[in-house]
């Protein structure tokens, strides 16, 4: 008799969202509102992060998930992983 397999839910596979948005569009367009609440133009500050928000999407749809990750990673080199070179030393030999 053959065991029977699982069904694994694609909710699994699902980015975070709040209400409509994805998570990523959220923090950017809330990043743009601080600023601009900053400088005293948090409607415009708002505006310029939902066009930012939209701009990342566009990028990021094309490109693998987690492409927030690995531009962090390869262009800001802000944390080191335990088994990867760091991010100045792109040839690896052997």
């Amino acid at each position: 008799m053959l065991p029977q397999g699982h069904a694994v839910p694609k909710s699994l596979e699902i980015n975070p969202r709040f209400l409509f948005w994805e998570v990523e569009d959220v923090l950017i367009t809330c990043v743009g509102i601080i600023v601009g609440g900053l400088l005293n133009h948090p409607f415009i500050g708002g505006g310029l992060g939902a066009i930012a928000a939209w701009i990342w999407r566009r990028l990021s749809s094309k490109c693998s998930r987690g492409f927030a990750l690995h531009l962090t990673y390869w262009w800001l080199d802000g944390f080191q992983l335990e088994r990867t070179p760091p991010s100045h030393k792109r040839r690896l030999l052997g």
